[in-house]
C-alpha cells in the first residue's frame, strides 16, 4: 500500500513539475505563435549552465570555506547566479528563433524552457529515489538509508516540492524577462537580473537552514515578485513585438477574394 501511494504521489509531482510547463510552452507555440525552438534552445542553455558550475565548484571547493561563516554560504548562490545568467543572455542570441523572440511571449517561453529543463532534473532525481525505495530498498539499508523512513518523506512533501518547483519557475521567467530586457532597452538589467538571482539562490538556502516552511514561503514570495514584474513590462509595453506591415487592402471591405480594390 505505500508503494502504490508512493508512486502516485510520485507521479503528482512529476506531472505538475514537468507537465505544467510543457503544456504552457505548447499553448504559447499553438496559441501566441511562439517557435518551440525557443523552449528547446533555453532548455539547452540550462544544461550548458550545468556544465560550466561543475568545474567551477571543483576549483573553489574547499577554498570558499577560508572565506568565512558569513561570505562562505555566499558563494554558491554567485556561482548559480553568474553561470545561469550569463547563458540565459547569451541564448537570446543563439539563432533566428531567439533573436526573434526578445519579446513578452518569447520570454515567457524562454522562461519556461530555463525553469522546465531545471525541474525535469529535479524530478529525475526523485525517479532514482523512487525507483530505489521499490526496487532496492535492501541496498538503501546497507547506506544506513531507512526506505520506508524515505517513502513517507516523498509522500509528505507533495505539496511543498509541487508549489516550490513551480515557484521556481515562475522566478525563471521573471529572470528570462529581464534578460530580455537587456536586449530591448538598456544593457543595465544584465547585471540587475544576475543580482536578482544571486539574492534569490541566497535567500532560499538561508530559508531552507531555518527549516520547516520558511524556504517555501520564501520561494513563494519571489514566484510573486516575479509575476509582478512580467505583468509591470507587459503593461509598460517594453517587451511589445513589433507591429507588422498591414497587408494592402486587407481591411474588414476588402479581406475576401476577389472584391475589387477601393479607388485610388
Amino acid at each position: 500500500m505505500t508503494l502504490a501511494v508512493l508512486w502516485l504521489a510520485f507521479l503528482v509531482m512529476f506531472v505538475l513539475t514537468v507537465g505544467a510547463p510543457t503544456a504552457a510552452a505548447l499553448w504559447l507555440r499553438l496559441r501566441r505563435n511562439v517557435p518551440i525552438q525557443v523552449f528547446e534552445i533555453s532548455a539547452g542553455f540550462y544544461l550548458l549552465s550545468l556544465l560550466v558550475q561543475f568545474p567551477v565548484f571543483g576549483l573553489t571547493g574547499n577554498r570558499a570555506v577560508l572565506l568565512g561563516p558569513l561570505l562562505a554560504p555566499l558563494v554558491a548562490p554567485a556561482i548559480y547566479a553568474l553561470s545561469e545568467e550569463s547563458l540565459r543572455y547569451l541564448s537570446f542570441r543563439a539563432g533566428w528563433s531567439m533573436r526573434g523572440s526578445r519579446h513578452d511571449e518569447g520570454a515567457l517561453m524562454a522562461g519556461l524552457g530555463f525553469g522546465g529543463m531545471e525541474a525535469l532534473i529535479f524530478a529525475l532525481i526523485l525517479t532514482w529515489t523512487v525507483a530505489s525505495v521499490t526496487f532496492a530498498p535492501d541496498s538503501l539499508r546497507g547506506q544506513g538509508i531507512d526506505a520506508t523512513q524515505t517513502a513517507s518523506g516523498v509522500i509528505g512533501s507533495v505539496a511543498t516540492y509541487s508549489v516550490s518547483r513551480l515557484a521556481a519557475v515562475a522566478c525563471h521567467i521573471g529572470f528570462s524577462t529581464l534578460s530580455a530586457l537587456a536586449y530591448r532597452r538598456s544593457a543595465v538589467f544584465l547585471p540587475l537580473v544576475v543580482a536578482a538571482h544571486f539574492a534569490f539562490n541566497a535567500s532560499s538556502s538561508r530559508f531552507q537552514a531555518l527549516g520547516g516552511l520558511w524556504w517555501v514561503l520564501g520561494v513563494l514570495a519571489w514566484a510573486v515578485a516575479s509575476a509582478l514584474v512580467v505583468v509591470w513590462v507587459r503593461r509598460a509595453g517594453w517587451l511589445r513585438r513589433g507591429a507588422q506591415e498591414p497587408t494592402p487592402h486587407a481591411t474588414a471591405a476588402f479581406a475576401w477574394p476577389g472584391t475589387p480594390q477601393p479607388p485610388p
